[in-house]
């Protein structure tokens, strides 16, 4: 992004732009699809947050919350 007055220049032609353009379309689906796990992948490695879809039982939450006290430096 370039600092004012200067405009941001919008090349409608883009890969990016061609992805988005029509919210309906197949290729969209999948970027918003893929785009949305790769978050909740990130932030539940980040926070832990529990509940959880990879926390389904007893046992695995053991496991996850041992991991998380690992990870804390006290």
């Amino acid at each position: 992004m370039s600092a004012v007055p200067r405009p941001h220049e919008i090349d409608l032609q883009s890969k990016e732009e061609l992805q988005v353009a029509d919210p309906l379309s197949d290729e969209f689906d999948t970027l918003w699809m893929s785009t949305a796990k790769r978050n909740t992948q990130i932030f539940q490695e980040i926070f832990k947050t529990v509940p959880s879809n990879n926390v389904r039982s007893w046992d695995a939450y053991q496991v996850h919350i041992s991991m998380m006290e690992l990870e804390v430096d006290y």
